[in-house]
């Protein structure tokens, strides 16, 4: 809230006859549960596109170990 008064200001400064009001911190804005759930939301989201890397790594990794096996089975011979 102390940044209340140079936000107003700053808006006045490109927009003299824009309406402000309601001014208040993010967490005032939303609920707690609301606010937590966005947050669970995105952690999710997260989580799908990590595990989705690690099986993109870990399949090219088993195509490479397919593709080179004779031929390692060959030098140990």
């Amino acid at each position: 809230m102390a940044m209340a008064g140079a936000l107003r200001e700053a808006v006045r400064r490109v927009e003299k006859n824009a309406p402000i009001y309601g001014v208040a911190p993010l967490e005032q804005q939303f609920e707690p549960t609301r606010a937590a759930s966005l947050s669970d939301v995105a952690a999710d989201r997260l989580l799908i596109v990590a595990a989705d890397g690690r099986c993109r790594i870990y399949g090219l990794i088993q195509y490479s170990i397919a593709t080179r096996t004779h031929e390692i089975g060959i030098r140990m011979q």
